[in-house]
């Protein structure tokens, strides 16, 4: 049986809605080996301005939604 077709999520303004990253479980990540960070369960990521931390994220075993 064939999958219905999905419409992308729209926002308000009428474009396509940006999908965002968010953290399932709090988490932390050391940067550069000197100083962390901690991110709690819930932050959203935007994946277009964030790119490099949430790669950073997903290479630390970092969970999402």
């Amino acid at each position: 049986m064939p999958r219905p077709k999905q419409e992308p999520v729209v926002a308000e303004s009428g474009e396509p809605k940006a999908e965002r990253f968010v953290l399932k479980k709090n988490h932390g990540l050391l940067l550069q080996g000197r100083s962390s960070q901690h991110f709690s369960a819930g932050t959203e990521f935007d994946p277009i301005k964030d790119r490099e931390l949430v790669s950073q994220l997903f290479q630390s075993g970092a969970i999402f939604e």
